[in-house]
């Protein structure tokens, strides 16, 4: 997920007493909260420059504020204040780059995060899931696989949240539908290389700057720190993150996938971390210093034969993979449309979408406030239903998609996979009334319908016309 772009106007002028002569730094800091004041904004936080902004005028003092909503959801004024000649003026221009993070000062009202911000398993892990429900097909019972992906870019643009949306959903294929933790294929960052690969963004209370005694402004300080992200996604100790987020890796992983996964099993496809678009319009995924195409990500998946694929997507501009992908078989939810970035909190631990997807399906917010998605109330949690809960939640400024192939599927498949759905066959029948077939999946073969005579078929998710299939003149066939 991109970092938004928010820019602003600044409505306050020079101080008359100012006009002649430089502002201080403290004489700033006390203009900036004095405007905070005057403007009656509750929730702030503020960055000082440190040094010269390359984008700024000259021997400037250059501060960026964000303004925050009762959501705790930010909009941006930027700042600036010359120490030439006491002036104040101010110009339009974007957040500061992640690369130069460093370069300043950042400065809080903001309540502190807390621990429970994190989904807590704890309790499942005592208490492992019975079996996941699943259809006996063939004599053979289905498996359900998982393919989970975030990227990073670089340790500069790895936002942890990148690390707890996986978790997450780790956590919940494990622990609440029961997926073995070896059929789970973890593709995240730099994979298991002990080097750093994020950046740890915390308040601290500290009331000023430790390396700056005369900055005034008061709140809790924040605080980045390069640091490795855990390999082990669950917390049961065992490393779960095998693989960097390369295309090689993508590939190798579907390669596996394609001789392990069988037609009736069930994959889940989930994605994080950033996402772009090219002047075409085409939307991408971020990898490990690398990135994939939409196209290029639909002919890995392709790779697979398994006839229920269930994709979530959480980057930027996730919509544009819809097109690329949609087939028969699958249910895909994104975060946002092809042309709009995807949103997260500051203060939460997830990106707002995947936060309420994943409570949904897990049936409980990260502090055990209990969800009910079973709209339908008939004990599965759908990947429809799973979509209209997180959507109806989702309050941030972006456009969840849902689509589905056939339009019903993903009334169907769950985590569990599909659930069960009788097939309904009609084979070597000759139909000389008219007659109607029921099923959740139909299937007619060897079978003819008479002149005159009319077949209704009405099934759940579909319907396949197969060999010897055939219609006198004057017959008619409708499918419901």
């Amino acid at each position: 997920m991109k970092k938004t772009i928010l820019t602003g106007i600044l409505f306050l002028s020079a101080a008359a007493g100012f006009a002649q002569t430089p502002i201080t730094r403290e004489q700033t800091n006390r203009m900036v909260m004095d405007t905070i004041a005057a403007r009656g904004i509750q929730y702030w936080m503020i960055g000082i420059h440190k040094g010269n902004d390359p984008e700024s005028p000259q021997d400037s003092l250059t501060y960026f504020v964000y303004e925050y909503d009762e959501s705790l959801r930010a909009t941006a004024l930027y700042l600036a204040f010359s120490t030439a000649d006491g002036s104040c003026r101010s110009w339009t221009a974007p957040t500061p780059s992640d690369e130069a993070i460093s370069n300043w000062d950042c400065y809080s009202n903001l309540p502190k995060p807390k621990n429970e911000a994190l989904f807590d398993f704890s309790d499942w892990m005592d208490n492992p899931p019975t079996p996941p429900r699943q259809n006996v097909i063939g004599g053979s019972t289905p498996q359900n696989y998982a393919v989970i992906i975030s990227g990073g870019a670089k340790p500069l643009s790895n936002h942890i949240h990148y690390w707890n949306n996986c978790s997450a959903i780790y956590s919940t294929l494990v622990y609440v539908y029961g997926y073995k933790p070896e059929n789970i294929y973890a593709i995240v960052s730099n994979g298991p290389d002990p080097e750093d690969d994020a950046f740890y963004r915390s308040f601290d209370s500290i009331p000023f700057s430790p390396n700056s005694t005369e900055v005034i402004i008061p709140g809790l300080v924040w605080v980045e720190r390069p640091i490795s992200t855990p390999l082990d996604l669950d917390g049961d100790g065992t490393n779960d993150i095998h693989y960097s987020a390369s295309k090689a890796n993508i590939s190798l992983v579907f390669d596996l996938l394609s001789e392990k996964v069988q037609e009736e099993d069930h994959v889940f496809i989930f994605t994080t971390d950033h996402g772009g678009r090219t002047m075409e319009g085409t939307s991408n995924i971020q990898l490990w210093y690398d990135s994939i195409s939409s196209s290029e990500f639909a002919i890995e998946i392709n790779k697979l034969k398994s006839k229920t694929i269930n994709i979530m997507m959480a980057q930027c501009y996730s919509g544009g993979f819809i097109p690329p992908l949609a087939t028969e078989g699958r249910v895909i939810a994104t975060a946002s449309r092809h042309d709009e970035t995807s949103k997260h909190f500051l203060l939460k631990s997830y990106d707002e979408f995947v936060l309420h997807w994943v409570s949904a399906v897990r049936g409980s917010t990260p502090d055990n406030v209990p969800v009910n998605a079973d709209f339908n109330n008939d004990g599965i949690v759908s990947m429809h239903e799973a979509f209209l809960y997180a959507k109806e939640h989702d309050t941030a400024d972006e456009t969840p998609q849902y689509a589905s192939w056939p339009d019903n599927l993903g009334n169907y498949v769950s985590l569990d996979g599909l659930a069960t759905c009788p097939e309904t066959t009609l084979v070597n029948a000759t139909v000389s009334s008219d007659r109607t077939v029921n099923g959740c999946s139909v299937e007619v073969s060897y079978s003819t319908v008479k002149s005159g005579k009319k077949l209704t078929i009405n099934h759940e998710i579909s319907t396949e016309l197969g060999l010897g299939f055939s219609m006198e003149p004057g017959s008619e066939l409708e499918i419901k």
